[in-house]
């Protein structure tokens, strides 16, 4: 089977090391910020790290805009400030990869991420999108990101299909203790083995 020049992708926050590989993979990818709003796709505002017991999920919580119950798309969908996720997150990173290789180097290219909030009007996929064009920078991507879908270009959709695991092992600080963790957040490998 041959495969399309482009790849549809779902919005993420900090997407696994296979979504950024997926992503690397083609020369253009589209991603759907409007995506149909699905409350049980949890990685557009969850993502996992890993910590000295394992797997961490560290969630930015979100609200759905009042009378509205149908027809949603995951643009509508607002960051809530509840239970300061911000300094739960910032800590949770600095304890998981405070000693690091590149953690330091790193950090401070995403801390505006984990500002204080509220931020007026912010959407989860404004987060979403700034986290994607951080983690792109920091990597060196070369992938073109589309502001739209063109007509009549045939594509891979990935919107509702599983995002394929990391095919490569890379150095992990706790692989020791813990084993090497597949399918984390693209931080892991950023803050353990740089770009």
């Amino acid at each position: 089977m041959e495969r399309a020049p482009l790849a549809v992708l779902p919005p993420r926050l900090f997407g696994s090391v296979g979504y950024y590989d997926l992503m690397a993979s083609y020369q253009a990818v589209f991603i759907d910020w409007n995506m149909r709003y699905d409350k049980r796709e949890k990685a557009v505002h969850r993502y996992e790290i890993a910590d000295t017991r394992g797997r961490l999920q560290l969630t930015v919580p979100v609200s759905r805009p009042e009378g509205f119950s149908s027809g949603l798309c995951w643009s509508d969908i607002a960051v809530s400030a509840h239970g300061r996720w911000w300094e739960v997150q910032r800590i949770a990173l600095e304890s998981a990869y405070g000693r690091t290789p590149y953690f330091e180097f790193y950090i401070d290219r995403l801390a505006d991420l984990f500002s204080p909030r509220p931020i007026e009007g912010e959407r989860i996929t404004d987060l979403c999108r700034r986290a994607d064009e951080a983690v792109r920078k920091i990597m060196g991507m070369k992938t073109y990101v589309l502001e739209y879908l063109p007509e009549g270009i045939p594509f891979d959709d990935y919107r509702r299909r599983p995002i394929p695991e990391a095919a490569t092992p890379y150095w992990q600080v706790r692989e020791r203790q813990l084993g090497f963790i597949p399918n984390l957040s693209i931080l892991d490998r950023i803050f353990n083995t740089g770009r």
